[in-house]
């Protein structure tokens, strides 16, 4: 049982390593760029409106609060003053292989939250 996981993983590594090519993505692309890469996934901390969760990525600042649209349309909103500012967030690249997903980080992007507009 032991040799045949272990025999899976060195093929999915092998296959993965002749095919795998970097997207064409980096620390200076834009955080839109980044999300419709296909097999990118940010790790991306949330921000908790109530029981909402929202990305860190879809938060903006007005004043003193918080802003956000969760996915349902509706405004969120909530101090500023228990939150960072800034985050340094890590981007990976994602591939499914058999029953195993393998990821190898990319880069990490620095974000610092922007006003709202």
């Amino acid at each position: 049982m032991r040799n045949a996981m272990l025999r899976t993983l060195l093929v999915a590594f092998a296959l993965l390593s002749a095919a795998w090519a970097a997207p064409a993505i980096g620390p200076g692309s834009s955080w839109s760029e980044i999300k419709h890469t296909p097999n990118v996934y940010v790790k991306s901390p949330m921000i908790l409106f109530g029981v909402r969760g929202i990305t860190v990525t879809d938060v903006c600042i007005s004043g003193d609060t918080l802003r956000a649209v969760s996915s349902d349309g509706v405004t969120l909103e909530g101090p500023v003053a228990s939150h960072r500012k800034s985050y340094d967030i890590e981007v990976d690249e994602v591939h499914d292989v058999g029953e195993f997903t393998v990821s190898r980080v990319l880069f990490i992007k620095h974000l610092d939250l922007p006003a709202c507009t």
